[in-house]
């Protein structure tokens, strides 16, 4: 008898296993199998501190959380010194979400000494950082789908090196003379300030070491900060 247990637990148990590799979880409520969730999670700073659901992740990215029932998570990135990333997501059964490209921005940016690239230079490499990219005053447009829109007008809108975020020029609210960047995720999500502008015209930018550098012409100067 004793040996029959033990052989049919190791047999249960070792299904178990199975189904949970597979994705699959056993409800004991019911006693009948459910399709699990996954969500996967990578960014920079690797060190930076994940909560889901109030459940703490201290060892940074990448972070892949497996076998998730279906519900709404509520994600939060964060560390000191930098702006957070959020995001709620609803996993469905089967569903597989995945946000390889997560990027936390400094609060406060640090100016930079190392302007060794020309108006021209930047010029151009604007240029080529708006492809496909849409303004209509306060709204920015992909392939003419709406991203999101502000609430003031919006002067300029730029790809960051990794086409997964987008930097925008947009008036200040209760300053005429002057405009602010901003920085969202390519869905329109995450909208973050960086820094004040004193121009109220289109400031052309560009980037230098993968995004870290953002390079910008303010009253005909060339000027740079360290934005991440």
């Amino acid at each position: 008898m004793f040996w029959t247990i033990l052989i049919v637990s190791f047999i249960f148990f070792s299904a178990l296993i199975v189904l949970k590799a597979n994705g699959y979880q056993l409800n004991y409520k019911n006693w009948n199998l459910t399709k699990t969730g996954m969500i996967l999670l990578d960014g920079t700073p690797n060190d930076a501190l994940i909560r889901v659901n109030n459940k703490t992740f201290t060892n940074g990215f990448p972070l892949k959380l497996s076998n998730l029932a279906l519900a709404r998570y509520d994600i939060n990135v964060s560390k000191d010194g930098y702006n957070s990333w959020q995001k709620d997501i609803l996993v469905n059964p089967g569903m597989a979400i995945a946000y390889r490209d997560i990027v936390l921005f400094l609060q406060n940016p640090k100016e930079l000494n190392n302007n060794n690239l020309t108006s021209e230079e930047i010029i151009q490499e604007a240029g080529d950082l708006t492809s496909n990219i849409k303004t209509n005053k306060t709204e920015i447009f992909i392939d003419e789908r709406i991203i999101t829109r502000f609430s003031t007008n919006i002067l300029a809108a730029y790809y960051y090196p990794d086409k997964q975020h987008i930097i925008v020029q947009i008036e200040k609210e209760n300053n005429q003379n002057q405009t602010e960047l901003r920085v969202i995720d390519i869905d329109g999500s995450n909208n973050q300030y960086l820094f004040d502008l004193a121009s109220k015209s289109p400031a052309p930018i560009t980037f230098r070491k993968n995004g870290e550098e953002l390079y910008y012409i303010e009253a005909d100067l060339v000027k740079s900060k360290t934005i991440r």
